[in-house]
């Protein structure tokens, strides 16, 4: 009996679709004409992710590296090094980890993804409406049903208007497959807001290493530092590279409940957009984005591992990236002071 249930379980093995473990761009980025765009995006995310690793993971860790770590994951009179020495910053880097290791392929066609993968898309045309009162759509690449609206992208008077938008779909359903009940889960999503696909074909700056290489920082950076939401130079490389590599922890194959050695907020699929630690900010339900809410969720948010800790904010995760990329650049290194303005490194 036991040899006939291997049998079975070989024969449904074999045949089951292959999957890669990888990431995937929907036509409609071709349809949009951002496809190439979006893939040397991706390119330049994993190559932060990259560079993470190589400055968390380094021996001896260099004192720009402390200092970054700092500003990021330490409470005032915490020395870094000892978030190091004691593993605090474990689950930081089992997240870069897995996106490199999940993502970092790319499939192209009608290759199959697997529920760790992602999926970019670039416009809504998927979604069919099916109750207009309930704002309630199909979404045509996975059969789900789900609520959408669109003013998650366009925000409103005190909202933070979004640039992408990730979920990790899971279908209420059951889904047989030679009399198999198959996983519910679906591939994550990553939707581009359509804003930000137009910004994307309309500037001539799109990643991390354009702006580095222009002139455009002061006139960004004069009008961002003019508002009164705490905005710095180097959120000015809020770019489609970050953006991704910002999405990509919110996927599951990033972090679950189950993949990962160290201590885990219970339940949650993905790291969060942890709320802004500034209680004016948090009233309106606003995330700690950008350099001054990710310093200061470092200062007075949950000791890491905690569900409203640093490492557990993507926009944190994203934003050390960014700067890794900075300080590992070997013809131009530079850093970011706690200013958050990027400086040559000495």
């Amino acid at each position: 009996m036991a040899w006939f249930y291997f049998l079975c379980c070989l024969c449904l093995y074999f045949s089951l679709p292959a999957v890669s473990l990888a990431y995937k761009i929907d036509q409609s980025c071709t349809q949009k004409g951002i496809e190439q765009d979006v893939r040397n995006a991706m390119t330049s995310a994993f190559e932060m992710a990259d560079a993470a690793i190589k400055l968390l993971t380094a021996n001896p860790r260099n004192s720009d590296t402390i200092e970054l770590l700092g500003f990021l994951f330490a409470k005032d009179g915490v020395d870094p090094r000892q978030l190091l020495d004691n593993g605090g910053l474990e689950k930081t880097t089992q997240v870069l980890r897995a996106i490199n290791n999940l993502y970092r392929d790319e499939v192209t066609g009608n290759a199959p993804v697997s529920i760790n993968d992602v999926i970019i898309f670039c416009h809504y045309d998927r979604f069919k409406l099916i109750d207009k009162k309930k704002k309630l759509y199909r979404d045509l690449s996975n059969g789900i049903a789900l609520k959408f609206d669109e003013q998650q992208c366009r925000g409103s008077m005190m909202d933070r208007i979004s640039l992408a938008v990730t979920v990790n779909p899971i279908s209420d359903e059951d889904v047989l497959m030679n009399g198999v009940k198959m996983s519910p889960e679906k591939p994550t999503q990553i939707q581009l807001c359509l804003w930000f696909v137009d910004w994307i074909k309309d500037r001539r700056f799109k990643l991390h290493n354009d702006v580095a290489r222009s002139n455009i920082g002061r006139a960004v950076i004069k009008l961002a530092e003019s508002k009164n939401f705490g905005l710095r130079q180097i959120d000015a490389f809020s770019l489609l590279d970050k953006v991704l590599l910002h999405e990509m922890t919110h996927g599951r194959g990033a972090y679950t409940n189950t993949n990962t050695d160290v201590e885990n907020v219970e339940g949650q699929v993905g790291l969060a957009d942890v709320s802004s630690p500034n209680g004016f900010l948090a009233l309106f339900g606003w995330a700690a984005y950008g350099w001054k809410a990710a310093m200061e969720l470092a200062r007075k948010g949950d000791n890491l591992g905690g569900e409203n800790a640093p490492d557990n904010n993507a926009d944190t995760i994203a934003l050390l990236g960014s700067v890794c990329k900075l300080m590992d650049d070997p013809s131009n290194p530079r850093k970011v002071d706690v200013k958050g303005r990027i400086i040559p490194r000495k």
